[in-house]
């Protein structure tokens, strides 16, 4: 499996009412495939991914 295959995942950035402002949905083999996307084209943002329930694969925050 190449690291665009596999479940969905989203790059959000945190609003201020404690939803999500998604930039990117892509395919990752799985969480570390994941961030090392998000490592790669969001360098220098502070970034969240979240997998395909909305959960934040580094912390557990839900997507409402």
């Amino acid at each position: 499996m190449s690291d665009t295959e596999g479940r969905e995942y989203r790059i959000a950035y945190p609003l201020t009412d404690g939803d999500w402002d998604v930039v990117d949905t892509f395919q990752a083999a799985g969480d570390t495939a994941a961030n090392q996307y998000a490592e790669t084209h969001y360098t220098g943002d502070e970034w969240y991914v979240l997998d395909d329930t909305g959960r934040n694969i580094n912390g557990g925050r839900d997507q409402e």
